[in-house]
C-alpha cells in the first residue's frame, strides 16, 4: 500500500518535499529557443543546447532558462551558476565545477563521469535517476534535491551537506561519506555497499529499508540519529532472496515488496467482496439479531404490575 500510495511521486518529484520548485522546474522546461552554442558574456539566458560542447570555458557565468535534454558538456565551469535550466538527460564528462551553483535545474537522468565539483550548490534541483561516478561533491550543499533512484559511484561526499534531500531507491557503492552531514533526508529502501560513514550526521534520517550496511554502520547510524531499521515485510525478502549483501539483491527485494503489497492490496478488498457476495445479508433480517425466529421459544408473559408496582394477581372467574 505504501508503494502505491507514492506513485504520485514519480510523476511529480517535488511534490512532497520540494513543491515550491516545481512551479520553477514547470518554467524552465518552456526556457530555451535561443542560440544553441554559449556565447562569450559572464551572463547568458535562454540558450538552446544541442549536441556535444567540449571545453568550455564558463568560470563565474550565469546561465538561466536554458534548455539543452541530452547534451553533453565538458570542460572548466568553476563559479558558474545554472538557474531555471531544463537539462534533463545531459552528460557531465570530466568537468571541472568547483564552486557552482545550480538552483532549479532538472537534471533528471543525467549522467556525470570523473568530474570535480568540491564546495558546489545544488537546491531545489532534480536528479532522479542520473548516474553519477567517480564525481567529487566533498563539502557540496545540497537542499531539497531529489535523487532518487540514482546511482552513484565511487562519490567522494566527504563534508556534504544533505539537506532535506530525497534519496529513495537509490544505490550508493564505494562512497565517501564521512563527516557528511544528512539532516532530515530520506534514505528509504536505499542501498549503501562498501561505503564510508564514519563521523555521519544523521538527525532527523528516515532510513527504512536501507540494505547494503554492516550491523555496526546500522549501528552507527541510529546513533546518529536516523531510523535505520528495516522493515519486517523487506528483512523476510531478504532472507529469502539473499538481497541486502549487494545492489542486485536490494533491487531483487524491492521488486517483491512491492509486488507483495500489491497482491495484498489486490486480495483483501476481493476478499471482502466474495464474503459478502456468498454470504449476503437478508433484508428483513433485524441487525442486531442472531439466530432463528422459528427456533426461539415462546416465553411466559408476566401480568403487568398495579399501580403500587406489585403485581396483578390471577383472575378467578366468579362463582355461578
Amino acid at each position: 500500500m505504501r508503494r502505491l500510495m507514492s506513485l504520485p511521486r514519480l510523476a511529480t518529484p517535488f511534490l512532497r518535499s520540494q513543491r515550491g520548485a516545481l512551479s520553477l522546474v514547470s518554467a524552465a522546461r518552456g526556457a530555451g529557443g535561443g542560440a544553441t552554442a554559449f556565447g562569450d558574456g559572464l551572463v547568458q539566458r535562454g540558450l538552446q543546447l544541442q549536441g556535444e560542447h567540449a571545453g568550455l570555458q564558463l568560470a563565474g557565468v550565469e546561465i538561466t532558462d536554458t534548455a539543452g535534454e541530452g547534451a553533453t558538456l565538458s570542460g572548466s565551469l568553476g563559479g558558474s551558476s545554472w538557474r531555471r535550466c531544463a537539462l534533463a538527460g545531459t552528460t557531465w564528462a570530466a568537468v571541472d565545477a568547483a564552486g557552482a551553483t545550480w538552483d532549479a535545474v532538472d537534471l533528471k537522468g543525467s549522467s556525470w563521469s570523473g568530474g570535480h565539483a568540491p564546495h558546489a550548490r545544488l537546491s531545489h534541483c532534480s536528479l532522479r535517476e542520473a548516474t553519477l561516478d567517480g564525481l567529487d561533491l566533498s563539502g557540496a550543499v545540497l537542499v531539497l534535491c531529489d535523487l532518487s533512484g540514482a546511482r552513484l559511484s565511487n562519490c567522494n561526499l566527504a563534508g556534504a551537506r544533505l539537506v532535506g534531500c530525497d534519496l529513495t531507491g537509490a544505490r550508493l557503492q564505494g562512497c565517501d561519506l564521512s563527516g557528511a552531514d544528512l539532516g532530515a533526508s530520506t534514505l528509504r529502501d536505499c542501498s549503501l555497499v562498501d561505503c564510508t560513514l564514519d563521523g555521519v550526521v544523521a538527525r532527523g534520517v528516515d532510513a527504512g529499508g536501507l540494505s547494503g550496511v554492516t550491523d555496526a554502520q546500522r549501528q552507527l547510524l541510529a546513533d546518529a540519529g536516523a531510523r535505520a531499521r528495516a522493515s519486517l515485510l523487506y528483512s523476510l525478502w531478504a532472507r529469502m532472496l539473499g538481497g541486502g549483501a549487494s545492489a542486485e539483491g536490494h533491487r531483487r527485494t524491492r521488486v517483491a515488496v512491492a509486488l507483495t503489497w500489491a497482491v495484498l492490496s489486490t486480495a483483501v478488498p476481493l476478499a471482502f467482496f466474495a464474503r459478502a457476495a456468498l454470504n449476503p445479508i437478508d433484508p428483513d433480517l433485524h441487525p442486531g439479531f442472531v439466530g432463528n425466529y422459528e427456533d426461539e421459544e415462546p416465553q411466559d408473559e408476566q401480568p403487568p404490575p398495579d399501580a403500587e408496582g406489585e403485581p396483578q394477581p390471577d383472575e378467578q372467574p366468579a362463582p355461578e
